[in-house]
């Protein structure tokens, strides 16, 4: 089990990106949540089997809508009994 926090950066909100990411978790067996930050980033945590949840995060950042920039990625400990993926 793997956890990675990605932050994009760019022209990421007041465009459907939380959205947009919640619709691409479907397709993928991922649990976590997307929400915005203060900083005009989206921070979204995705949790499954590693080449999962690099695959998700590959397919958002390539369907991305708005303008992104850059996506910083970071391994986390796992959280324990995580059911869904949610918009914070």
């Amino acid at each position: 089990m793997a956890r990675i926090r990605a932050i994009f950066r760019g022209l990421v909100q007041g465009v459907g990106f939380r959205y947009h990411v919640l619709t691409i978790s479907r397709d993928f067996r991922v649990t976590g949540f997307v929400r915005n930050r203060p900083d005009g980033s989206v921070l979204c945590e995705a949790q499954g089997e590693l080449r999962e949840v690099e695959k998700f995060l590959d397919a958002v950042e390539g369907t991305a809508p708005g303008e992104l920039e850059r996506t910083e990625r970071k391994e986390l400990p796992d959280v324990k009994r995580e059911a869904a993926f949610s918009v914070m």
